[in-house]
């Protein structure tokens, strides 16, 4: 598969996918075959599922019947079905026989079934049908496209596919529907879709190597066809059944499942393809047995009492550790200042710490690391010589040898942004001209403002040190002191001048590993899983490096501008335009003397006290007042094509597209605190931590800034349960789900309906406004009001549906429910809980009482949605006020079933009783009749 990219520093080679036709393709005629000279090369071995996990996800589509679940046994199972070996014949060739695969259609099991054929006669009819004629059918427009553009003849004499020109041919094809009439082209895209969804249905064959191997190479042209359309004109299919256990294939790959769906963003129906090129630790295997679903628990550490911390490779463990005074650190911090450890290379050559403070330094560096890589130290603030010595040769030439050009660029790759797009879309000639010449007055101006600042340094003596700050000699194991360190984060890396983010698989990557590849380890990186990491990453979102292999890289920088969509474009202008001023204010030592005040560093000049302007500054101002009437509206950006860099089409730009959409949605969102709580909320719900009591403060520090001024002091002194409820009375915006996350609840009289703790569930995006004078919540939501007939019993009932017995045999798990009908609609009603979680208490209301079921949206015919139960207080015409109890999920039934009463059971007659027999009761169904549908404000405590 030549075609797609090479993502991986270590990617593997891909597998051979055999070709076994050499005839052009022809609807009519059927094609010869070429049998393969070694049938042996094409029987998958376990080892072929272990390094190309999509076989074995490929091989669960094509073997039906089989109820294994363990995917270790399901592949020796399968790797022993391979061994059947087909009779060798001769190398002459012979035509296919005729296939109707419309016979061969089980409706049943959605599948075609193929084991009244030979495989290879199976196999090649596919691939004439599906791989080859895809290739013709869908890509070629003015004449047939040959075969031997997609075949290729190894030097031992075999056929084999080869794509390396299905790029161009993709490209040539959307050339063409482009120039067509919109009706004619929409009509051939739904035709082609349509052949699509037949290259994707399931096909199975009781001995299927050859099948095997041959679907595979189907499933990944559908896929790259799919991605083609989504890239040209926005066109997305629904997932097809085809693409199977997705999650189960990247965990073979080494991958844990909780990276799967964070990779869907920008690799999605692709990801099975590429998971074993992108391992996502290099050199390292981990056991992921314990993560769960949506959260990596590696790297937590479970028994912080046996860490240890690690030396460099080179070193043999007898460098001794350099100790910083726990004392000195705690003095500074109850003054209010941030500690900082200044390193030098004293007369004999050997490292020197100094503690000072982040007032007495002209600058300083900021490390992000995860302690599970052994950078951390639970038993003081210390860490090896040999590892303080490795971070000061990494940053010690930084103030002389890259400070200025990093500085400069920042300043000047502004102005280029912004003359670039004014040059592609021509609107204001006059606008054009004027950034122009301010770039000209720009670069001289800049370079005289950062020599400045150079000259300063060097006067002091400091750029011969490194001053540093770093968790685990900067924060000390004193109680008092380190509450306030916490508080201290977000000035800690907003007022640092680099943020170096350090990880180990990122660090053994080669010095030429791609961007491409830097971006996709990163996001699946153990730095990046996370919780500390993420606050650390957005208050350095102007200046953070990331250490991969020997460099640090700007992964800001890495974008191409006229590789950018409009979109990206904007993002990348206002990011820009933001990290310009935030470097001027650097210079001048505004952040250091105004502190943290959001991420958006024009705030600055809103905020009391006034900041001088100098004349680079004043440039800046100007810059921005000639452009700000020239740039569009994001609206306007977000429409601009790619221009040229889309005409021609690749995986790899698919890729890198969906890589922009990404990096650039996550840092515009961050800059907008209206609407950072649920992002934030949701990217802490995807990572892990030592301590589940962090993710609060993590939360609240996230959102402590200038309009939120000192919530996070306030929380850190209290105990952990009161944290959240403190941190809610304070809030005038809150989100919806909070009602609805399955989650222990707050236990104060009007707030149980807020969870206790920020718990790593994910959440929607929809807030609602409440008064902080006021506990309860207003929601305005469909629900169901429902008049008790008898008392309401439910119980909590495990969220699996079955579970193993003592002999490794599957059995079903019963599943308590209420049922709520009126014989034409039915809802049913279950409380779950989680696996491990204990069993929970009975929920019991009184017969003769009202309780609500408030919907977190609306309901459709066999939709399943989180809901909340409530005890109905009091009513008016338009608001409901009721007490929170629990969450429940709802199920609205498409349609009743034979089973279901179409009359309440208690109202029959004794002789209708009599007449129908044995009839079961309310009470034995769970079955309530009295209820209406509503959509009110409910007032929920």
């Amino acid at each position: 598969m030549d075609h797609l990219p090479i993502l991986s520093s270590s990617q593997k080679p891909w597998p051979d996918f055999p070709a076994l036709t050499l005839e052009d393709y022809d609807a009519a005629q059927l094609p010869l075959i070429v049998q393969p000279k070694d049938d042996a090369r094409y029987r998958l071995s376990e080892k072929d599922f272990d390094d190309f996990p999509f076989f074995w996800m490929e091989d669960q589509c094509l073997h039906v019947g089989d109820d294994l679940t363990d995917w270790k046994d399901r592949i020796i199972y399968a790797a022993e079905k391979l061994k059947l070996k087909l009779k060798l014949g001769s190398r002459k060739q012979e035509r296919c026989r005729s296939i109707d695969e419309d016979r061969l259609w089980i409706g049943t099991k959605e599948i075609y079934d193929f084991s009244n054929y030979p495989d290879l006669e199976a196999a090649i009819f596919v691939q004439n049908k599906y791989y080859f004629g895809a290739i013709n059918e869908v890509l070629a427009f003015d004449q047939p496209i040959p075969t031997s553009e997609f075949v290729i003849e190894r030097a031992d004499g075999e056929w084999v596919l080869c794509t390396t020109k299905l790029n161009d041919y993709i490209s040539s094809w959307a050339g063409h529907l482009n120039s067509l009439e919109e009706a004619e082209r929409s009509q051939r895209l739904d035709k082609t879709k349509g052949f699509l969804r037949h290259m994707l249905k399931k096909r199975w064959h009781k001995d299927r190597h050859h099948l095997l191997r041959v679907s595979a190479s189907v499933q990944i042209l559908a896929r790259t066809i799919q991605e083609a359309m989504a890239w040209y004109w926005k066109m997305y299919m629904k997932d097809a059944e085809r693409l199977g256990d997705r999650n189960k294939c990247l965990e073979i790959a080494g991958w844990c499942k909780s990276m799967a769906p964070k990779s869907f963003d920008f690799l999605n129906k692709l990801t099975p393809y590429f998971a074993p090129a992108i391992d996502s630790h290099p050199d390292r295997r981990h056991n992921h047995t314990k993560c769960t679903g949506s959260v990596c628990e590696t790297f937590t550490m479970e028994d912080e009492s046996t860490y240890k911390t690690k030396h460099t490779p080179e070193c043999d463990g007898t460098c001794g550790d350099v100790e910083i005074d726990p004392q000195s650190l705690h003095d500074l911090i109850m003054q209010g200042k941030i500690p900082i450890i200044s390193l030098s290379l004293g007369p004999d050559g050997k490292l020197k710490t100094e503690v000072t403070h982040s007032g007495d330094v002209p600058h300083y560096i900021a490390i992000s690391h995860v302690w599970s890589d052994g950078l951390g130290n639970e038993h003081g603030n210390a860490l090896p010589y040999c590892e303080l010595l490795k971070i000061f040769r990494m940053l010690e030439e930084w103030p002389l040898k890259h400070a200025k050009p990093e500085w400069m660029n920042s300043f000047l790759n502004l102005m280029d942004m912004a003359k670039k797009r004014l040059e592609s879309t021509g609107i204001d000639p006059l606008a054009l001209q004027k950034v122009k010449e301010m770039r000209e007055i720009m670069e001289p101006m800049a370079e005289e403002h950062v020599d400045k600042w150079l000259d300063i340094l060097k006067a002091s003596g400091q750029y011969q040190k490194v001053n540093l700050w770093m968790d685990t000699i900067c924060v000390p194991h004193i109680k008092e002191s380190r509450k306030i360190a916490i508080t201290q984060i977000n000035d800690v890396y907003s007022g640092s001048y680099y943020t170096i983010a350090l990880d180990a698989g990122l660090e053994s990557l080669p010095d030429t590993a791609s961007n491409t590849e830097i971006f996709l380890r990163l996001e699946l990186s153990s730095w990046k899983g996370r919780c500390w990491t993420f606050l650390e990453r957005e208050r350095s979102t102007y200046h953070l490096r990331v250490k991969v292999g020997n460099r640090l890289v700007d992964i800001v920088e890495s974008f191409e501008w006229d590789d950018l969509d409009g979109q990206g474009q904007f993002s990348s202008f206002t990011i820009g335009r933001l990290r310009c001023f935030n470097n001027w204010c650097k210079l001048n030592g505004i952040i250091k003397q105004k502190g943290f005040q959001g991420l958006d560093p024009t705030r600055l000049f809103s905020s009391p006290g006034e900041i001088k302007m100098d004349s680079l500054g004043d440039l800046l101002n100007n810059f921005l007042g000639a452009t700000s009437k020239s740039v569009e509206s994001i609206g306007t950006w977000g429409a601009t094509p790619h221009g040229q860099y889309a005409e021609s089409f690749s995986i790899l730009k698919c890729v890198k597209g969906k890589i922009q959409q990404r990096f650039f949605s996550t840092y515009m969102t961050a800059l907008d605190s209206q609407l950072s709580m649920i992002p934030t909320w949701n990217e802490l719900a995807a990572r892990s931590t030592t301590r589940a009591s962090d993710r609060l403060i993590i939360f609240v520090s996230s959102l402590d800034s200038a309009s939120n001024s000192g919530t996070l002091s306030e929380i850190v002194q209290l105990k952990k349960e009161e944290r959240m409820e403190a941190w809610i009375r304070k809030q005038s915006t809150i989100p919806v789900d909070f009602l609805f996350l399955n989650s222990p609840r707050l236990l104060t009289p009007g707030l149980r309906w807020a969870p206790n703790d920020v718990y790593p569930v994910e959440i929607g995006r929809k807030l609602t406004s409440r008064s902080v004078d006021e506990l309860e919540l207003r929601v305005t939501r469909p629900g169901i009001l429902l008049t008790l007939d008898m008392e309401f019993k439910l119980n909590a009932s495990p969220d699996e549906s079955e579970a193993k017995d003592a002999t490794g045999k599957y059995y079903e798990i019963p599943c308590d429910e209420a049922t709520i009908t009126d014989g034409k609609i039915k809802y049913r009603v279950r409380r779950s809980r989680n696996a491990g979680e204990p069993s929970r208490p009975t929920l019991k209301f009184p017969k003769g009482d009202k309780i609500g079921i408030i919907f977190s949206f609306a309901m459709n015919p066999n939709d399943v949605i989180a809901a909340s139960i409530v005890h109905v207080d009091s009513e008016s015409p338009d608001e409901i006020h009721a007490t929170f109890y629990d969450n429940v999920y709802v199920i609205l039934d498409g349609e009743l079933s034979p089973q279901d009463p179409t009359v309440d059971p208690s109202t029959r007659s004794k002789l209708d009783r009599f007449l129908v027999g044995k009839s079961s009761t309310n009470e034995e169904m769970n079955c309530y009749w009295n209820f209406e549908l509503v959509e009110k404000t409910w007032v929920v405590g």
